[in-house]
């Protein structure tokens, strides 16, 4: 059980990301999202044709529309240095600085499990968990059975 509810996420995931059309046109560099685990470190961001997000040098982690109009940050500059950006295991998006100090958080700690941080098209960023359940009835078809 534990095995499918994994593949499950997974295609969950690939279907979703592929929805959202995160695969197409662009290369792994130009990554709109982070999976739990997953660190920007200072200077580092994610983006999608639209909008980057970018962990500055000052500590703020601040949304940008392409290419350097403001929209959103977490007011975290000049709040330390060596900055980085953690999507946890519970879901928790955190800032710590380089002494794992915490400037900033979602708050949404919970279950340990698999999230995806997405900057969406629509320049909202989301953190996503697997769906809280399922009939487990989905079909995988393949091409010989369409």
């Amino acid at each position: 059980m534990a095995m499918l509810r994994h593949a499950s996420f997974f295609y969950f995931l690939a279907l979703f990301m592929a929805v959202c059309g995160l695969f197409a046109g662009g290369s792994m560099a130009q990554m709109s999202h982070m999976l739990s685990g997953d660190v920007l470190k200072t200077g580092q961001n994610i983006s999608n044709p639209l909008y980057t997000l970018v962990m500055q040098t000052d500590c703020n982690l601040v949304l940008y529309r392409n290419p350097s109009v403001f929209v959103w940050s977490t007011g975290t500059n000049g709040k330390g240095s060596g900055c980085e950006l953690w999507l946890k295991a519970d879901g928790n998006l955190v800032i710590n600085d380089k002494d794992e100090k915490l400037l900033w958080q979602t708050g949404t700690n919970g279950t340990v499990g698999h999230y995806v941080l997405l900057l969406q098209r629509d320049r909202n960023l989301v953190v996503y968990s697997v769906p809280a359940w399922d009939s487990g009835t989905g079909t995988v078809l393949s091409a010989a059975t369409k």
